[in-house]
């Protein structure tokens, strides 16, 4: 294994150029501008198994700087933990780094592959040099290559023996991807049969999807790999492609889902997802399983078994992987569990169109109060509620007008108007929102629902029974009851209660920065208790069933 102390040594780097200089003297070819005490400083720090050239890159090109290109590089423990899942599946004749940056992975296999040939491919030139430095100190350069290029274009040659692709593949959204790349990923997939799975959204995947694209090009039966990645892709729509690939040729055996509060990349708060799997000739059977965990922290990356274990056919069957590595997902065939769909329909709030100017402030003054009410107009409004939002008055208001001004007397008339002429010179009647109703002022709340719900935070989401029965913008999901189905306010205190237990960030979709999102269906696709069992369980303290 190797060491996950950290020399300190970055600090005394103190530009791009010097940092190169004692790269190239430490493989081999000095420079005048490579300071001896500081070549042999470094030197010995990477002889300790630590990465002084990595972490100086690091400190010396901002998260900013290195956006572009997704350069991030992985702790230690990850490292060492993936390291060790693709030790367990066979010796390897080699082993390619797909994005090998100052070398992490490959030093780590160069101990647990002794006889292995390493392949590090980076498109970075001064990283490269960095890896380069790296293998020489450590005595691999005999048996190392170093490919400065990009992943997709690398080519390898044909070897007689198992090759473990490894690595953390670049995390670039496909804002930042060139056309033809795109087009590329396309057509691998189609080659996979796997584009149907994303459709049109097969575009939005980013740079890391299409490193797995490329080892579905390069692997042959007998190959393994473990990739570590931004998680988004579990339960998003363009996920689909990469999880067609994984059932099929890319063979996944394993999926460790990270928590984003875990240090996976660094400075990047993401929630992080490993997977490992193991190329064949043949499909595998739909009753084969993937081992699978969810860690809390790095060091839960140590233990060797898996929480539990999805068949195949499970995960075929679901568009959300997400929810069946965490165990948040019910079995169809559970008596106890029904989706909430059945039993609610989710709905966003109401949408202004320009919420600096509906909701009431010094600008409304002199509206009258018929027109305003207290309204969820703020996230927090229902986190700070604790579960049961009661008190109307702790609200800001929202300004509610009709079609029709006929009703109002004629001082509330001329205020309303003159309230109406300035929001337009505010520019409310020119938002998309506001263009879509037959009268752009006219904005009607819609029905206050039983069950409040936050969707997008670097948090589990917040529910709240809203017993003061007040509306909301869309800044929340509103739970509804279905028609045909009846609930009593104990039933739905239960339900708000078992969701504010239940729920966590895991069931939405996860971007980087921690952020998870939930539209409507995912939340109608959980799984909760059916109604006539949710108040002896929330009496029981229970907690979803098939979590445990």
């Amino acid at each position: 294994m190797v060491s996950s102390s950290i020399s300190g040594q970055e600090g005394a780097f103190r530009s791009e150029r010097q940092l190169a200089a004692v790269a190239a003297a430490l493989a081999g070819a000095p420079t005048p501008d490579a300071d001896p005490a500081l070549v042999a400083r470094t030197r010995a720090a990477i002889l300790r198994g630590e990465d002084p050239l990595g972490e100086a890159l690091m400190v010396l090109r901002s998260a900013e700087q290195r956006r572009p290109d997704g350069a991030t590089y992985t702790p230690w423990a990850i490292v060492d933990a993936m390291t060790a899942w693709g030790a367990g599946h066979g010796t390897a004749a080699r082993v390619v780094d797909v994005g090998a940056g100052s070398g992490r992975y490959l030093l780590a296999a160069a101990d647990a592959f002794p006889d292995a040939q390493l392949i590090g491919v980076e498109r970075d030139p001064l990283a490269a040099g960095l890896l380069r430095a790296n293998l020489a100190v450590r005595g691999l350069t005999g048996r190392a290559t170093v490919i400065v290029d990009d992943y997709r274009r690398a080519g390898l040659p044909a070897i007689a023996g198992r090759t473990l692709f490894i690595g953390n593949p670049p995390y670039v959204r496909h804002h930042d991807l060139e056309k033809a790349w795109k087009d590329w990923y396309r057509g691998v997939l189609d080659r996979f049969g796997a584009t149907a799975a994303a459709g049109r959204a097969v575009a939005l995947a980013g740079l890391h999807l299409h490193f797995y694209a490329r080892t579905a090009e390069l692997a042959r039966p007998g190959d393994g790999g473990v990739f570590v990645t931004a998680g988004e892709w579990l339960n998003n729509t363009y996920g689909g492609a990469l999880r067609t690939l994984l059932l099929g040729p890319l063979g996944v055996r394993r999926i460790c889902l990270i928590d984003p509060r875990a240090p996976a990349f660094g400075e990047t708060m993401s929630t992080a997802v490993i997977v490992g799997f193991e190329v064949g000739g043949a499909d595998p059977a739909p009753d084969e399983t993937v081992d699978c965990r969810f860690a809390e922290s790095l060091d839960d990356l140590r233990a060797p078994a898996a929480q539990r274990v999805v068949e195949r056919a499970a995960l075929a069957a679901s568009d959300r992987w997400g929810d069946l590595v965490c165990g948040h997902a019910a079995a169809p065939d559970d008596p106890d569990l029904v989706p909430l769909r059945t039993v609610f329909r989710v709905s966003r709030g109401t949408s202004t169109g320009a919420n600096q100017v509906w909701i009431a402030g010094e600008h409304a003054r002199d509206l009258p109060d018929s027109v305003m009410l207290p309204t969820v107009t703020d996230a927090h409004d229902i986190i700070r509620a604790g579960g049961r939002l009661d008190d109307p008055q702790a609200l800001r208001k929202v300004i509610y007008l009709p079609p029709s001004l006929q009703r109002f007397k004629p001082a509330e008339r001329k205020a309303i108007e003159r309230f109406i002429a300035w929001a337009k010179r505010a520019g409310a009647a020119e938002s998309t929102t506001a263009r879509s109703r037959a009268h752009w002022y006219a904005i009607k709340p819609k029905e206050p629902a039983p069950i409040l719900c936050t969707y997008m935070a670097r948090r589990a989401p917040a529910v709240a029974r809203n017993v003061a029965g007040v509306p909301m913008l869309n800044i929340a999901h509103g739970l509804y009851v279905r028609d045909g189905v009846s609930l009593t306010p104990e039933q739905l205190d239960a339900y708000a209660v078992w969701l504010q237990r239940n729920l966590t960030e895991h069931a939405g979709v996860s971007y980087a920065g921690a952020m998870s999102k939930f539209e409507p269906r995912d939340l109608e696709r959980l799984a909760i208790p059916r109604p006539d069992a949710v108040v002896a369980l929330v009496r029981a303290g229970g907690v979803l069933r098939a979590a445990e």
